[in-house]
């Protein structure tokens, strides 16, 4: 599984040794959808209706093979940890999302945490005391 790329292929299907096809549901090009068929031929679908900031998130860091933790809570997933680098117990400092913002062509802090960003084109993650010049462009 580690070697299949979601972004080429939006339709996956986990099945049995012995599966009937032909009870899967019919992939919906525009929407990711994650299919799983039982050894009795039962079902369950899954569709990502908005790729958000964490989708965008878990798949990046995936693809650079770099090891997060963005554990979910009650207000939602938080960035833990980046390559195993975790914010400090003291909260000194912690990881901050920001977004690209096309228009004035600059970084701006999201206002929104990573569940709630919807479709986003560019997010750079960088400690929050980081200055937003300083991380390059898209």
């Amino acid at each position: 599984i580690d070697s299949i790329n979601a972004l080429d292929h939006a339709q996956l299907v986990w099945a049995a040794s012995n599966p009937n096809t032909s009870v899967l549901s019919e992939p919906h090009p525009d929407s990711p959808m994650m299919q799983v068929l039982f050894p009795d031929n039962s079902t369950a679908n899954h569709t990502i209706e908005q790729m958000t900031g964490w989708h965008l998130s878990m798949g990046a860091f995936a693809g650079a093979e770099m090891n997060t933790s963005m554990p979910a809570s009650q207000y939602g997933h938080y960035m833990e940890s980046i390559d195993d680098l975790a914010a400090p117990s003291d909260s000194s400092w912690w990881w901050s999302l920001s977004t690209w913002n096309a228009t004035s062509s600059a970084w701006e802090s999201s206002q929104v945490g990573m569940d709630s960003l919807v479709e986003p084109t560019y997010i750079a993650w960088a400690p929050n005391s980081t200055n937003l010049s300083e991380i390059p462009p898209p």
